[in-house]
């Protein structure tokens, strides 16, 4: 039976190593329906402060999404839609079992 530890970045990676991973930004070709919201671009639309786009008002809609300028210039009701946002989780795992202790320099400390 084999017992599993769990290291941070800090544990595996020299500081300078680990300020460059904190500092990066990850971005995604594919957008995916996540439950947490945060601070990258969507596809979705939603109640964030970045403005999105203009619909047509249909009857239902929430009148407090009313561009009431838009409607004084041209008579119709247009509603205000903002982008949703959401958070990505990005998991990195990295075997550290014994095998990667093998060869010198070590495959652990290879990848």
């Amino acid at each position: 039976m084999t017992t599993s530890e769990t290291f941070t970045a800090s544990d595996l990676l020299p500081p300078e190593i680990v300020r460059k991973l904190q500092a990066l930004e990850l971005g995604s070709r594919f957008r995916r329906a996540g439950k947490l919201r945060g601070d990258r671009r969507s596809t979705k639309r939603g109640s964030s402060v970045e403005f999105a786009d203009y619909r047509n008002y249909t009857p239902g809609d929430d009148l407090r999404r009313v561009d009431w300028n838009l409607y004084a210039r041209t008579d119709k009701l247009f509603l205000k839609l903002y982008e949703e946002e959401e958070d990505r989780a990005v998991h990195l795992l990295v075997d550290t079992s014994a095998s990667m202790g093998f060869g010198d320099p070590s495959k652990l400390e290879t990848a």
